[in-house]
């Protein structure tokens, strides 16, 4: 799969919305959630709940439209208002040929 990733390394902050405002730019729709384990993960918390995170290993592999993801943010951070600060998931944009979700009935871009 060609794409870009997003990743916030080490930060309080989610910087995703001016990339994703320049995928939907460019015309991409759509992105997939990739879940990023953490280093710190094995410790014996983490193995109760399958040395996962239990907030974004659900969202492992979802699609999400973009649009969407920018309209339903808190505090203009699309990322982290589905995730939690200091999320390490990436963010991969998807290319027409790959979407996988409804479209029909919004406007072509």
């Amino acid at each position: 799969m060609n794409g870009r990733y997003i990743t916030i390394i080490g930060a309080m902050q989610d910087t995703s919305a001016s990339v994703l405002q320049s995928w939907l730019d460019n015309g991409y729709r759509e992105l997939v959630w990739i879940y990023q384990e953490e280093p710190w993960q094995n410790e014996k918390v983490w193995l109760e709940n399958g040395s996962t995170c239990p907030i974004c290993n659900p969202l492992n592999g979802q699609h999400f439209k973009i649009q969407d993801m920018l309209n339903e943010m808190n505090y203009d951070a699309p990322k982290f208002t589905k995730s939690h600060v200091n999320c390490k998931c990436l963010l991969k944009r998807v290319s027409r040929e790959e979407e996988i979700l409804d479209y029909s009935g919004e406007e072509m871009i």
